[in-house]
Formats: C-alpha cells, sequence, structure tokens
C-alpha cells in the first residue's frame, strides 16, 4: 500500500491542512442524522398503541411522495449554492447569491404547490388512489413547500462548515415535529391527522427563522444571471436523483413480485440495519463537500483529489466491516426473535449501501465540484439499467439473496462508468478499481470477524469490537494516505 507510516508531525498537519475540522464536523453530522432516526423508534410504541396498520400505510405513501416533492421542488438549487459560495469574492456577491436563491426557489414552490392542488385532486380521483387527496396530501405538500425553502438557508451553514448550527437548524423542526406529533395524537385524539398537522406547525415555524436569518445573511434580489447559472448547474441533477429513489425502491418492488411478503419484511428489516452505513457515511458527505468545493474553486482539486479520496476511503472500509461484523448483534439488540435471521441477508445489502455512498462521495462529488453535473443521469442510468436486469434475472432463482447480488453489481457497473467517464472527459485516473479491491478486503474482514461468537450478546460485541480496532490500528500505522491532505500528491492523467 502506498502511504507513510503515521507520526504525529503527520496528524499535527493533517490537522493544520483542515482535517481535523473534516473529522469534527462529521462527528456532528452523523449525530443530528441519527438523532431523529432514534427518536422515531422511541416513540414507535407510542404511535402504534394510537394509528392502525391502515393509517401507517398512508404515512409510508404520503412519505414517498414528500420524497418526489422534496427533489422536484429543491432542483437541487442548494447544492448550486454551496458549490458558488467559494467563487464569491465579495460580501456583497455571497449576500446577492443567497438571497437571489432564496426567493427565487419559494416563489417557484409556491407555483409548484397552486398546480399542484390544481391537478392532483383530479389525478387522484382518475387513478382511484386510495389515499384521499384531502386532506393528507396536501397537508403533506405544503409542509414540503416550507421545508425546501428553509433548504437554502441550511446551505449557507453548511458552505461556512458550521456543523452545529446546521445541525441545530435541520434536528430541531424534527424533534418539534415529534413532540408536537405525541401531543396532538395523544392528548387531543387526533389520530393520523395530528401527525399532519404536527409537521406543518414545526415547518411553519421554522419557516419564519429561516426567514429571519435569510434578512441577516442574504439581500433580497433577482439576478436572472444567478438564476440561469444554477439552473444549468442543478437541472442535470434532478432526474439523477429520481434514478437514485427508484434505484432505492426497485429491490423491494421486484421481491413484492416474486417472493413471498414474510420474506419482503425479512428483507425490509436486513436494509434497515444495513442502511446504519448509510447514515454514517452521509454525515460524512455534509462535512466533506464544502471542502471538495472549495479546492475546486481553488483549482487544486485534480491535485488532492487522491488525498481525499484516500481519506474517505478509509472511513468507508471501516464502516463495511463495523456493520458487518456486528450485524447478528445490532439485529438481535433491535428486533423481535421472528426477524433475528435478518442479520444474513443485512450483511451482504452493506456493501452495495457503501460503495453507493463512497461513489457519492468520490467520483459523483467530484463531477459535481468540476461542473460537469449532465454527466450524472446517464451515468445513474447506467447502472440502473444495470441492477434492474440483473434483478428480474436473479431475484425468481435466488430470492432476496438475488435482490442483494443485483444492488452490489448495479454500484459496480455505475462506478466502473463513473471511472470511464472522469477518465475520458476529465483525463484523471482516480484508482477507483483498487478501492473496490480494498472494500473486498474490508468486507471479507467483517465476514470473519461475524463468526466469532460468545455466549452473551454484549461480550461478542466487545470482542468483535476489540478485532476491528487492531485491525484498524494496524491499517493506520501502515499507511497515512487517508489522513493527510497532501497537496503536493497529484492524480495520475490517462494519455
Amino acid at each position: 500500500m502506498d502511504g507513510v507510516v503515521i507520526t504525529a508531525r503527520g496528524w499535527r498537519k493533517f490537522v493544520a491542512q483542515g482535517g481535523g475540522r473534516v473529522l469534527g464536523n462529521w462527528s456532528i453530522y452523523a449525530l443530528g442524522g441519527l438523532l431523529p432516526h432514534a427518536l422515531s423508534v422511541l416513540l414507535l410504541p407510542i404511535f402504534t398503541r394510537y394509528l392502525s396498520p391502515h393509517d401507517y400505510g398512508v404515512l409510508a405513501y404520503t412519505t414517498m411522495l414528500a420524497s418526489f416533492f422534496t427533489i422536484v421542488g429543491s432542483l437541487s438549487i442548494q447544492t448550486y449554492v454551496v458549490r458558488r459560495y467559494y467563487d464569491c469574492r465579495t460580501s456583497d456577491e455571497t449576500r446577492h447569491l443567497f438571497g437571489t436563491t432564496f426567493v427565487f426557489v419559494g416563489l417557484y414552490n409556491v407555483l409548484l404547490l397552486a398546480v399542484a392542488y390544481a391537478t392532483l385532486p383530479q389525478v387522484f380521483r382518475t387513478l382511484d388512489v386510495q389515499v384521499p387527496f384531502s386532506p393528507y396530501v396536501e397537508l403533506t405538500l405544503l409542509s414540503m413547500v416550507m421545508d425546501v425553502v428553509g433548504l437554502i438557508p441550511l446551505a449557507y451553514f453548511r458552505a461556512r462548515e458550521r456543523a452545529g448550527v446546521y445541525v441545530l437548524l435541520a434536528v430541531t423542526p424534527a424533534l418539534l415535529n415529534s413532540a408536537l406529533s405525541v401531543y396532538l395524537v395523544v392528548a387531543q385524539g387526533m389520530g393520523l391527522l395530528g401527525r399532519y398537522y404536527g409537521q406543518l406547525a414545526a415547518f411553519a415555524l421554522f419557516l419564519v427563522v429561516n426567514c429571519v436569518i435569510m434578512t441577516r445573511i442574504g439581500r433580497i434580489s433577482w439576478r436572472y444571471s444567478l438564476i440561469r447559472d444554477a439552473l444549468v448547474f442543478s437541472l442535470p441533477l434532478v432526474p439523477a436523483q429520481f434514478i437514485g429513489v427508484f434505484v432505492n425502491m426497485s429491490d423491494r418492488l421486484v421481491l413484492e413480485r416474486f417472493t413471498p411478503m414474510d420474506q419482503l419484511g425479512t428483507y425490509s428489516v436486513g436494509f434497515g440495519m444495513a442502511s446504519s452505513a448509510a447514515m454514517v457515511m452521509g454525515g460524512m458527505y455534509l462535512a466533506i463537500q464544502p471542502m471538495v468545493f472549495r479546492l475546486a474553486s481553488e483549482s487544486r482539486l485534480d491535485t488532492m483529489i487522491l488525498s481525499v479520496k484516500r481519506y474517505i476511503l478509509a472511513v468507508t472500509m471501516t464502516v463495511m466491516c463495523v456493520v458487518i461484523a456486528l450485524s447478528q448483534e445490532l439485529v438481535k439488540l433491535l428486533t423481535a426473535p421472528a426477524f433475528h435471521e435478518s442479520y444474513k441477508i443485512g450483511a451482504l445489502l452493506v456493501i452495495p449501501i457503501a460503495l453507493q455512498a463512497f461513489i457519492t462521495l468520490v467520483p459523483s462529488l467530484y463531477i459535481v465540484a468540476m461542473a460537469k453535473t449532465r454527466y450524472e443521469t446517464p451515468i445513474r442510468s447506467t447502472g440502473a439499467l444495470a441492477g434492474l436486469v440483473a434483478m428480474l434475472i436473479l431475484v425468481p432463482l435466488l430470492g432476496t439473496y438475488g435482490a442483494a447480488v443485483a444492488s452490489i453489481i448495479s454500484a459496480l457497473v455505475t462506478l466502473f462508468t463513473y471511472h470511464l467517464v472522469i477518465c475520458r472527459r476529465s483525463g484523471v485516473r482516480l484508482g477507483l478499481g483498487r478501492d473496490v479491491v480494498l472494500m473486498g478486503l474490508a468486507c471479507a474482514l467483517g465476514y470473519g470477524i461475524l463468526q466469532l461468537q460468545s455466549p452473551l450478546l454484549l461480550l461478542t460485541a466487545a470482542i468483535k469490537l476489540v478485532a476491528i480496532g487492531a485491525c484498524v490500528a494496524v491499517y493506520l500505522w501502515k499507511t497515512a494516505g487517508a489522513l493527510q491532505l497532501n497537496p503536493d500528491v497529484a492524480v495520475s492523467r490517462a494519455p
């Protein structure tokens, strides 16, 4: 392995070059992502006493609609804002950036909401959708408009790398939503509507907060050139996001057609366990994206991308190894005995989930930082198509394991396509093939540690963590490539 032995001097260099801030922000972002999920789990026993399975079906349907509406409503403008922030040379230019995009997103979403209210009720009646548009869907859409507008102030704190303020503004509405929902559902006896009104009240309050923040960080204005540049940059990302949602859902859609519902339930539990890897990696994305955009604006990204990539690779390998090795213990702690065998499919699903997170953090982030967003949709489409074909072939043969293998194929095809596009269009060689081999070795190590067992659950978890810690220490001792952001190391280029 290339790299140098870690020394105290090397660690100080890493911290001095901004690595310490990245680690600190990553910890804060990861904690902020885990808190709402932990609260949802804790409140589940309460809500399941007052809401029926049918109510949860309505919630699941509107949550899915909210995911799509957020993509359409945001247009990924917040990504453009964070990237453009580092090209602003004066405070006045920065204020106009946030003010113009805030006004555009607000007006666009009001128009989008009006169109939805005018057309969707008839669409729902024509398609005979089981969930009524009024009041559930209309309340969901109104809440999402308020939430989407708040993405611009959040982009400011991401660009400034103020992770604590970002997490406070992102997590507090979710916590307030939970508190209000419990009050309305339980104390006021409003049932399912309490969940929707609780969400609406929380987002309405924070819409006021976000407007106040905008008066301090932005200047209300309308600059056509900014809006044009934002749309040119961001619109190619929208289809790619839809494809990402489709990829995340396609396995369960195919399984529903070819496997019994009990197998689908086991798969879903395993998928939920494996998704803990995505939550951790998602925190890293929020922490490292501003640094990558800053390097791109300073024309230093090509010279430092390998160092950044090695840092991300080390974290990815560690997360894969930890979640796979502890999958059995996690499932036993969090589920009923009937679901304990789901750790087997969950450990396998860690591989595609972590691979997709690595793709988002390295080749995809590189393309976005270099303003080559037009390549995102074709690349993502190639991986999605490969995964869907593999799923239709393998699921009838192997059931849930076929779905997991198909997801791995989809991730590998996506990564290989990114490699080809970046190599041919930018002439940059990121060494992604070697990274796949190293991640494969980390998975193999995780599966090896998974076999360690003792009579006590917590003792087994402790033994596994010690074994993983020893392996990580050896890796860090052998190579510091992931821990030194060295501007003197340039990437190799294709001839």
